[in-house]
Formats: C-alpha cells, structure tokens, sequence
C-alpha cells in the first residue's frame, strides 16, 4: 500500500505557498480494518523518516507461546509497553512494565514507497541486557540505523529475565526459550506485515547486540527459524555457559522455593515436594504471582559481571537459549555444523569489551608483581590446573605485548576469554561444516574512544575499544551512556565518526546483499581488525590465544557453549 503522506506531499506540491511548517503523519493501510498511523521524526543527521511504535504483534501469556496478532487500526505515535525488567529495574529503558509488552517499532526512511514499487531491505533489531533488561528504547537514536543503511528497521520488545527463560525441568510447558519463541513470533510478524511499510520481506537482516546478539545464536540454531530471516550481525554475542540445562532449572527452582509458597509437598516442606504430583498446582501458583515478584527471582549465582573470569569453564548466564527438544532441537555447535539455518553470518566483538562496564582503578594501578599475583589466585580459586604457569602465559600472551598499559592487556585479556575465543570457536564450526554454504565473518573491532568516555557514574571511563561501542559509533548515538545511565555526555571526534562509518558500509552492504569491503572466514581463517583506518585483515588471529585460554573442542563445546539438557 502507498503510504498516504506522500498523496499528501504530491497535491501541497503543486500549491505555491500554502506547504504546511510541518508534513502530515505519515500513515501505512494494511487493509481496510487496520490503518497505522504514525509520527514523523528526524534523525540526528536531519534525515526525516516515519516513525510508528508499539505495534502489538503477538499475545503471550506467562510462560506460554506467543500467539501473533493482526495489525489494527491505531495512532503508533508513542512507545508500547516494556516487558518486566530483573528486580523491576527499567532503568534505561524507558516506559511502563507490563507483561503485555510484545509490541515493535517500525523506522522507515522517508521516501516514496509503495508495493508496485522496489521495497527496501529490513533490518530486525535486537537489543542487550543480559537477557534481563532492555527495551526498543534503551539504545538511543535506532532511527539513525534506518536512514544511515537505508532499511526499514523493526525493533521489537521480547520478554526478559523469569519471563522469557525461565526452565523447570518440573515443569516441561516452561522450555525456557519463551524469549527467543517472542523474537520468532516478531520476525514472523514482519514476514507477514512488512511490506506495506515499504519493507522487502525476503531481505530480512538480524542485528542485535550483547545478549542480543547472544540471541541471534539461538535464532541460528532453531528450525522454527527458517525463512524469517536472510542474513545475520552477531556484535558481542556471548556464548559462554557455565551450567546445564538441569543446573540452571535447580537454581531457578532454589530461587522459587526461597521466595514463594508454590513449591510445597503433602508435609508442606517447601524443599522437597514431589514432581509428579505438584506439577499442575505448582505452574497455576507461579502464574498467580505478581510481576513484580516473578521479575525478581532470578537467582543471584547468575552473576554476569565478574571482575574476571575465574572458571576454567566461562561465564554464568542468567538465560540462554535452551536446547528444549522442540524449539532447538540440538546443541549450537551441532546445529551450526547442521546449517538449521543457511544465511549469511558477520561475528563482531570488540577488543576490549569489558572496559564499558567492568573497569576497576585497583587492577589498573597494581605493579606487574601485583598482578601476576591477582592472576595466580584468581586461576586458583577457579580451579585451574598448575594457575601460576597460568598466569606466566597470560602476561606473556598478553603483557609482553602490551607492556606499556596493564589495563589495556587486562581488557584484551577478559575480551578473548569472555567473547572473542567463543565467537572462534563457533565460525571455525560454520567455515568448516559441509552442509554451511553461507559466507561467514570474523571482525573485531580495535578502535577505541577518541577521549575517554564515561559510561557509568563511579566507574573508570572507558578508554578501549569497549562493549557497546561498535553501536555508539555506527549509530552516532554518543549520548547513550548518559541518557542510559547519568554519565557524563560525550563529544565525538574525527576518529570516531571515522569508526562509524568503516561499520555502516559493513552493515549495509550485507543488508543489501552486496560484496562485504571485507574478507570472509575461510580457509585462511581471516580475521577483521576494523578501526577509523578501515579493515586489517590477519590470519589466524588469537588462535595461540585461544588454545591457551581452554577454547579447544576437547573441552566439549556442545557443553561448553549451550545449556543443554
């Protein structure tokens, strides 16, 4: 369907003198019953697009499948409702909890579009938070993404934290992928209503960062995913796992017992009730709880943010993506060799992720004899074989480098371990399946704040290539941390600006299904360092790296990497 703003900028065209100061809602027909009518805006670069938010697309109830849902008619000029954030917490993510919150934001650049015509390519965003928080809303200037790929970008809210993966193996309707089950109802959703919008439903991109390019893991490895979705951009995915699906489903049931009364047996012991005869009354207890109290169960040993990582192992998760036997049916590293899913696959990480969120002014000052030190007894407590000769390998891999900076080689050092040699780990699956046809790809980004940047109030700023800002960059949206958080605002400079645009001409050109500026994962084991400079391409990056740090298949990778059952 035409988007009728532009009958009306057609008929103010041919009056002299009489164009309104500002253009007319733009507005999208679906059919007769469903008319959206949305908001114009303008980007920071002073593009004007149409803006129409919190579209309903599907009903969930607790813990249940979401069932998608019609377009009707409605004024999508306001955001919708924010799925139920951990401990209730919304901060940053702007709007009113509430579990009916599976609503999406459309962008769509602000051109002359209609079914007849050539639609443009769609990107599907997926925000972070761990998989506890976030919101359509918590990255700031997503419509600078539309205009600056030229795409239509959808970005939609997915149920977090006990909502969107809670698992209870006493309980198998609770799977714990209803998140990953809301991003799939959200992708169908737009293979079904997008092209009015002007969006072409057979170039769909996913773009997610953090957890939400964690999330994209999950969509890679499900067949329910088929045909929703054309090419994939994984920025900061993590998929280090420390527990099963059986360790993660006692945790969350430890959590549940110690805060409610739905888990009793015939003596009312909350400890030790008896699966098979509780389990109807136990699933009609835990949805009679408040929202309030579900988004706050979720047990404390699921720490996200250690000071480094002490397990041999990886880290703890608060949700993954859980192979379940029906909406993933195997393991990552199984599904990947697989190709459940075919497409077209960027994995970025950033060189030092970890600066963004987890710096610490103690580590950073410590003498080299400090640090080995802290290596050795952190390598000890994580159980870590001979963790003296450990952390020997560590400051030789790492500080004989880097030499000149201990918080730097720090940084770098909790990047491999936590994200980069994972991410390895899975595109070495991809490059070398006989079943993946797809073109995959390995950049790291190595670019880092021009000035220091704050991010969180009482924090060190970040002064490396941190989480998070690969986006901030690519999306001008250097006010995120202190709209997000309180931080000081940020003022970009060249090299900056520089960074962003090495990025979107990545990101567009694989959402227009042209030749990447980069070179594929391949037989050579490319890696793409990329920075304001542009792309550097090196072979075998990290790999001595990796096999130090434990990223080798006699580990286990299935286990590894996914909780399984």
């Amino acid at each position: 369907m035409l988007l009728l703003y532009f009958l009306s900028a057609f008929v103010v065209l041919g009056l002299p003198n009489v164009a309104p100061k500002h253009p007319p809602p733009p507005v999208v027909v679906i059919n007769s019953s469903s008319i959206i009518t949305g908001v114009s805006i303008v980007d920071s670069y002073n593009n004007r697009l149409a803006a129409f938010r919190g579209i309903k697309y599907a009903e969930a109830v607790r813990w249940g499948e979401p069932k998608l849902v019609e377009p009707v008619s409605i004024n999508a000029t306001t955001f919708g409702n924010i799925c139920w954030q951990f401990g209730g917490d919304a901060k940053g993510s702007g709007g009113t909890q509430d579990e009916d919150c599976l609503n999406l934001d459309v962008y769509v650049p602000r051109k002359e579009v209609t079914n007849d015509a050539d639609p443009l390519p769609v990107v599907v965003w997926l925000y972070g938070g761990s998989l506890i928080a976030g919101s359509t809303q918590s990255y700031t200037h997503l419509e600078n993404i539309a205009t600056r790929l030229d795409v239509v970008l959808v970005a939609l809210n997915y149920r977090l934290g006990a909502f969107g993966w809670l698992c209870l193996d006493s309980q198998p309707t609770i799977s714990g992928n209803q998140g990953l089950l809301d991003q799939q109802a959200g992708l169908k959703w737009v293979q079904r209503f997008i092209r009015p919008f002007g969006g072409d439903p057979n170039r769909v991109t996913l773009l997610g960062q953090s957890s939400g390019g964690t999330s994209i893991f999950g969509l890679l490895a499900s067949k329910a995913s088929e045909g929703l979705f054309h090419a994939a951009i994984s920025l900061s995915g993590s998929p280090n796992i420390t527990v099963s699906h059986s360790e993660a489903s006692n945790r969350f049931e430890l959590a549940l017992r110690s805060t409610t009364n739905c888990f009793i047996d015939s003596n009312n012991n909350n400890y030790n009730y008896n699966y098979n005869n509780y389990n109807d009354d136990t699933l009609r207890c835990l949805r009679s709880l408040s929202a309030e109290d579900v988004a706050s169960i979720l047990p404390n040993e699921f720490d996200v943010s250690p000071l480094i990582p002490v397990s041999r192992t990886g880290q703890n998760y608060p949700g993954l993506p859980v192979v379940d036997g029906k909406v993933i049916e195997n393991p990552l590293i199984s599904a990947l060799q697989n190709a459940i899913v075919d497409v077209p696959v960027i994995f970025q990480t950033m060189a030092a992720e970890m600066d963004t969120y987890f710096g610490n002014e103690t580590i950073y000052s410590f003498s080299n004899a400090e640090y080995a030190n802290f290596l050795t007894n952190t390598f000890e407590a994580g159980g870590w074989e001979n963790p003296e000769l450990q952390s020997e390998k560590i400051i030789h891999l790492y500080h004989d480098e880097l030499e000149e900076s201990i918080e730097l080689a720090y940084q770098v050092y909790l990047a491999d371990f936590s994200l980069l040699c994972g991410n390895i780990a899975l595109i070495d699956t991809l490059s070398t399946s006989d079943n993946f046809l797809s073109k995959v790809y390995m950049s790291v980004g190595q670019q880092g704040p021009a000035t220091p940047m704050p991010t969180i109030p009482g924090k060190p700023p970040c002064r490396y290539p941190g989480h998070n800002f690969d986006y901030v960059c690519a999306a001008g949206a250097y006010d995120m941390f202190s709209t997000r958080y309180g931080a000081d605002t940020y003022t970009p400079e060249d090299s900056d600006i520089a960074f962003g645009e090495v990025l979107i001409e990545i990101w567009r050109d694989l959402a227009h299904g042209n030749e990447l500026p980069m070179a594929p994962y391949g037989t050579e084991k490319a890696v793409n360092l990329l920075s304001a400079k542009g792309n550097q391409v090196v072979e075998h990056f990290a790999k001595e790296k990796c096999e130090i740090l434990g990223n080798d298949p006699a580990l286990g990778l299935d286990e590894r990497f996914w909780l399984t059952n």
